[in-house]
């Protein structure tokens, strides 16, 4: 499965925080993607989803007005620089 995301509609100025992503959110995309009725003859367990995060950002040129939450897909491919930034402050979580 290759996961593809909207092209961002600006430049991005600033990380101002993250959150994880809404479990139910991400259910609801990938409804396309339900596995067939058959039984698995795989012995492993069905893979639970990564944890996605949601970064809220400041357009440049923008006010904060304008600022959004963009999901990490998104972000990761243009801003490289303040998204590891912003990853290695993070308390591991697991």
């Amino acid at each position: 499965m290759i996961l593809q995301a909207k092209p961002l509609p600006g430049k991005v100025a600033k990380i101002l925080t993250w959150r994880w992503a809404d479990s139910k959110k991400l259910e609801h995309k990938e409804e396309d993607d339900k596995p067939s009725e058959e039984p698995s003859t795989s012995k492993r367990p069905p893979r639970k989803p990564k944890p996605q995060r949601e970064f809220f950002v400041k357009w440049h040129e923008k006010s904060y007005w304008h600022c959004e939450w963009v999901s990490e897909l998104q972000v990761c491919n243009k801003v490289l620089s303040p998204l590891s930034d912003v990853l290695t402050i993070t308390p591991n979580l697991t």
